[in-house]
């Protein structure tokens, strides 16, 4: 597991609503000082988002060879929709059977597609 931090901006009315639905126990203190330590050595984190587009960049051309769908991304992840020959539940599930785990959403129109978070270069090329 890693450790994840985050923040959200937005219409004061939206930020009420999903502060009645956060976790009680919020960051603790080792994970505010890591996540304080990130912001302030932009350097580490322009390298580290660096790799994040070159492995991004990397996967999707993969993708788009083999003829899945993959929409413009600007963040950690990749939007997919695997050929119409392959249904992305079969994808998801045989990815997870090879310990490979990617986000597969069964609801209406997104049960159509998969989520594939960006790794490190070690993870995505096994």
């Amino acid at each position: 597991a890693g450790l994840r931090v985050g923040y959200c901006i937005g219409h004061p009315a939206l930020i009420e609503a999903m502060t009645k639905l956060k976790d009680s126990y919020n960051l603790d203190t080792i994970a505010q000082t890591l996540a304080l330590a990130a912001l302030t050595d932009v350097g580490y984190m322009r390298q580290q988002a660096s790799l994040i587009i070159a492995q991004r960049q990397r996967l999707a051309s993969a993708l788009r060879d083999l003829q899945f769908a993959v929409f413009d991304s600007e963040t950690n992840f990749i939007w997919t929709r695997p050929p119409s020959c392959i249904p992305a539940q079969q994808f998801f599930e045989s990815l997870r059977s090879a310990g490979i785990l990617i986000r597969y959403f069964p609801d209406g129109e997104l049960g159509h597609y998969v989520r594939i978070t960006i790794g490190t270069e070690p993870e995505m090329t096994a």
